[in-house]
């Protein structure tokens, strides 16, 4: 991706008619993907452990079915953290979107009186 279209998606192009709103949704966009992205791996292994360090000798499982348990928590725990994050995203973006609306309708309330009058 050529830096200047990466600095346009984060908002950073200088355009003078980008909204506050889309600057803080790009940010947030790039905020959950660099969670992602470290905090899967680093969740994803220390659930690993600490299923078998939590481990009750007392059940006798054999070193594949630890394994195997071990796998499932590895790859459940990315699943659910982008879950979590996915939700979390959306909420944002809800929020935001109820903002725009928010100064859409409030431009619309105090310029819509005058141009009726212009075509009305």
């Amino acid at each position: 991706m050529k830096t200047t279209r990466l600095a346009r998606r984060l908002g950073l192009d200088g355009n003078p008619l980008r909204r506050r709103t889309d600057k803080i949704e790009a940010w947030l966009a790039t905020l959950t993907l660099v969670v992602f992205l470290t905090g899967a791996p680093v969740l994803s292994v220390a659930a690993g452990r600490a299923w078998v360090t939590g481990h009750s000798p007392a059940r006798h499982l054999n070193h594949g079915a630890v394994l195997g348990r071990e796998a499932v928590a590895a790859v459940f725990v990315p699943v659910a953290l982008g879950w979590v994050l996915l939700c979390l995203a959306e909420a944002g973006r809800w929020v935001l979107d109820r903002r725009r609306l928010a100064g859409w309708d409030a431009a619309w309330a105090a310029v819509g009186p005058q141009w009726t009058k212009r075509f009305g």
